[in-house]
């Protein structure tokens, strides 16, 4: 056997390392978190070649005291907990005392800092973990922090970093979740000497959402704020308008800190269940407050992962939430039209230019192109040149300085105020709508036709309604059907000779598990031997489809689902029998029998949506339509 010996120290600072150091994008997040524990109201991330060449992150924090900064970069030294039982009351989004000593080990740091009260500041440099200069250098109050080549000194780490485009959209989305958790700073992100993140940290969550993700996510979205049990759940969700393939928009925060919970995303995505299609996911940005002592987040070190007391009484709570913000929403899809790209720039000239160039209207539908470019034209028209390309050898000249600047401060505010009046805008342009489905517009409803024997046109003012005769049908008997259940009032037909059906041994288990979920939808079942059951009685509103195949085919689907959801497994039984039940495209109503459908949409909660999350409403604008038409610009 080999001999038994302890590593070196310098061994054991880069297997440490590999704990919290896992790329560019976690350098970004511990020295952010940082900055925010500071009590930073700026923070400037700057980044070259997705981080691996360099990372800088300023803020005007409270800076560290010469005389502390060499032992920042020891192991466990911090300022955040001073006893392990600190860590059941801890706030603060760094407090391990890991990340300056992991960073250092893998890389070079060069530190430049100031306190209010210091009349100089202080440089350090530190390489590979060994110190190489402590100065006093002339600063601004605030700490810099500058990661030169990260895992120079431990290659096979570099061998599996990604590119340096994917590497820098890491760090896109670690600086998008930070702002929003703190709509109070302003945060701004330089790639390449490209800004791609402004905030201006006026303080309002709705801001920052629209600063981030722009104006057409912003537009969608519903505010919830609902408490119990010393529990708070506040944010943003998103319609079924701005859904997504994947968890991408998915943001949820625990006292302030970016999680990631399969069960908390299980409990997001059931509140919206019946507003989107399956394999759909939300827009949310979620904000949990609760009892620190109710949240461990020392499970990992990144510290994405936490446990929770009392889980089922917080996912509950989300899941009522959300529910109850997307109750009655009048949630119809409005689609609109494709243009050419000819149509898409308009150019205003007025007068002569002389040697000016013409303003170019932007694309405000894209992502972040309105604060940019309302942004940049503000820093053009102010005459403030911030260079962030050229190489500097000078540390001191590496400090980015923009708000020390108060006429920097003043463009901020500025752009804050042009923000709020796009967002009124926004809102003014969609203008004062009927609702499509109120018992005023419905007796203003003009329905023009039916078009392919399956969609319904309706006008109503200056829209174009287009009904899924389908989906509308689907959801009516849902509805029904859910309201015979609550007030137990589901019929059954009796048939004879009694069907019998063959079940395997999974779904054989599924059934008996739950046969009294089975009999409240209207189903007269018992056993006839072996593997086999007999149907005596099925559901009243079953017409027109074979009841063996009905069965079976919802005995198979639902025999994959935890015995113990019975909730899930009802709501299930529903949307298949009324998807199969319901009339189907290409079925010709007539306009008497489409009357009747709007009818019954009318008093339903959730009439936007089939059980199945697709949309049974959409609309065209009159003026999306003109511009097809090429009527108006």
């Amino acid at each position: 056997m080999p001999s038994i010996e302890l590593l070196s120290q310098d061994t054991i600072d880069k297997i440490s390392a590999g704990e919290v150091v896992e790329r560019p994008a976690s350098v970004v997040k511990e020295l952010v978190e940082n900055a925010i524990d500071a009590g930073a109201t700026i923070i400037t991330v700057d980044i070259n070649k997705g981080g691996l060449s360099k990372i800088r992150v300023s803020d005007n924090g409270c800076g560290i005291e010469k005389n502390q900064v060499p032992l920042a970069f020891l192991r466990y030294s911090t300022s955040k907990i001073r006893k392990a039982e600190d860590l059941s009351f801890v706030t603060s989004l760094g407090f391990r005392g890991e990340a300056l000593s992991s960073i250092a080990a893998v890389s070079q740091v060069e530190l430049i800092t100031k306190t209010k009260d210091e009349l100089l500041g202080t440089r350090y440099v530190i390489e590979g973990a060994l110190e190489k200069k402590l100065e006093e250098i002339g600063a601004p109050n605030g700490t810099t922090f500058i990661v030169r080549n990260l895992f120079y000194n431990t290659p096979p780490r570099q061998k599996f970093l990604k590119s340096a485009k994917t590497e820098g959209n890491y760090i896109i989305e670690i600086v998008e979740r930070l702002s929003l958790s703190h709509p109070d700073i302003a945060f701004g992100l330089i790639v390449d000497g490209k800004s791609k993140i402004s905030t201006v940290g006026g303080g309002k969550l709705k801001d920052c959402v629209y600063q981030i993700y722009g104006r057409s996510i912003t537009q969608n979205v519903i505010e919830i704020n609902e408490s119990s049990d010393d529990m708070t759940v506040r944010g943003f969700i998103g319609n079924s308008t701005i859904s997504r393939g994947n968890r991408a928009y998915e943001n949820v925060y625990i006292n302030g800190r970016y999680v990631k919970s399969k069960l908390l995303s299980n409990a997001i995505e059931d509140g919206f269940v019946g507003y989107l299609m399956q394999h759909q996911y939300p827009f949310c940005v979620l904000f949990i407050e609760t009892d620190t002592e109710t949240v461990d987040v020392n499970v990992h070190p990144t510290k994405l992962e936490v446990r929770i007391d009392n889980a089922l009484v917080l996912t509950d709570l989300i899941t009522k939430s959300i529910h109850n913000a997307l109750h009655n929403l009048e949630d119809i899809r409005t689609e609109e039209i494709d243009y050419n790209v000819n149509d898409e720039v308009d150019v205003v000239i007025e007068g002569n230019l002389g040697d000016k160039k013409p303003y170019i209207k932007p694309d405000y539908s894209s992502e972040n192109s309105l604060e940019n470019t309302l942004f940049e034209t503000k820093l053009e028209e102010n005459s403030i040149v911030i260079d962030n390309n050229e190489e500097k050898q000078s540390s001191s000249n590496d400090i980015i300085e923009p708000y020390e600047n108060n006429k920097l401060n003043t463009i901020k505010a500025d752009f804050s105020s042009i923000i709020k009046d796009e967002l009124n805008n926004s809102k003014e342009d969609t203008g004062e709508q009927l609702s499509f489905l109120s018992v005023e517009s419905v007796k203003k409803h003009k329905i023009i036709g039916q078009l392919f024997d399956t969609y319904w046109l309706v006008e109503l003012e200056d829209e174009l309604y287009i009904i899924d005769q389908h989906a509308a049908h689907e959801k009516v008997l849902y509805e029904k059907t859910l309201s015979s259940l609550a007030d137990k009032s589901m019929t059954t037909q009796l048939i004879s000779p009694p069907i019998i059906v063959t079940l395997s041994d999974r779904e054989l288990s599924f059934l008996e598990e739950n046969i009294d979920a089975f009999d409240s939808l209207g189903y007269r079942l018992e056993p006839f031997g072996g593997k086999e059951y007999a149907i005596n009685g099925i559901p009243d509103n079953i017409y027109g489809i074979d009841p063996k195949a009905l069965f079976i085919d919802m005995i198979g689907e639902c025999s994959e689902i935890s015995i113990n959801n019975n909730s899930n497994l009802i709501l299930e039984k529903i949307a298949s029998m009324s998807c199969k039940a319901a009339v189907k495209g290409n079925g010709i109503l007539s306009v008497e029998e489409s009357k009747k459908l709007i009818d019954d949409l009318i008093s339903l909660d959730n009439p936007f949506h089939c059980p199945h999350g697709r949309p049974t409403i959409i609309k065209m604008t009159k003026k999306e339509i003109e511009k097809k038409f090429k009527r108006t610009l």
